[in-house]
């Protein structure tokens, strides 16, 4: 299935995955553009997180590095 780069964002509502203890976690997209929208993330239906837009390339390279270390 091909999704439409020119087609609207609003169709989008999010991603999810399955985490190792089997809860789905999701992202939701904010429908507001720029850095202030925000990012919920929630495991099942509980909101654990909002993060800034603009800060998720941050978090991104938080988490990245935190995978990396190594003891």
């Amino acid at each position: 299935m091909y999704k439409r780069i020119d087609g609207p964002r609003e169709d989008i509502e999010g991603y999810s995955y399955e985490n190792q203890c089997g809860a789905i976690e999701r992202v939701s997209i904010p429908h507001a553009e720029g850095p202030t929208g925000v990012v919920d993330i929630m495991v099942e239906d509980r909101k654990v997180v909002e993060i800034y837009h603009g800060d998720i390339p941050k978090l991104i390279k938080a988490l990245q590095a935190a995978y990396d270390y190594k003891e």
